[in-house]
């Protein structure tokens, strides 16, 4: 099964990822969670000639050159970093994959099919300004909405019953 994440910065897709993972994980499955900005920081940091940590360690002073570099890579093909995880998924015998970082609506529309489930998560904050441009009414209505509106563990309680709901 392959998962897609989907939403804006600081709306808890690394948190949906880890519950689901860590709900998927108990029930037996063997569960890798990818995310583009991954491998955009490791592709970075050997253009920069920088340690990847210190990307990782001062992401909001990289975003623009991240933002940039994935941009550049989506130009190109807007598949490439959603097929980069899946590649690495399938290379680590994964039963379930998870990814999140797609941004782009042209991306959205190349991979949406390699997918079986897309969440798309959200949070009512101010959001930081990048180059997210997805919007879960207009353009992928067909996904699963996850309103990240309480504790984690009330998220964590959605999340279970989207599992639920899978069977």
């Amino acid at each position: 099964m392959k998962i897609l994440i989907i939403g804006r910065a600081r709306h808890g897709k690394t948190t949906t990822a880890t519950a689901l993972r860590k709900q998927l994980t108990k029930k037996d499955f063997k569960v890798g969670n990818y995310a583009t900005s991954q491998f955009l920081i490791h592709r970075l940091s050997e253009v920069l000639h920088v340690p990847l940590k210190q990307i990782e360690d001062n992401k909001n002073e990289y975003r623009p050159r991240l933002i940039e570099l994935g941009n550049l890579l989506c130009d190109l093909d807007p598949g490439i970093l959603a097929s980069i995880c899946l590649f690495t998924s399938k290379k680590a015998n994964d039963d379930v994959a998870i990814v999140d970082g797609v941004r782009r609506k042209n991306e959205y529309d190349r991979v949406k099919e390699y997918f079986d489930l897309i969440l798309y998560v959200e949070r009512k904050i101010d959001t930081i300004k990048d180059n997210f441009e997805l919007d879960h009414v207009k353009d992928i209505a067909s996904t699963i909405y996850l309103e990240n509106d309480g504790t984690q563990e009330d998220l964590e309680n959605k999340i279970s019953q989207i599992i639920e709901n899978l069977k």
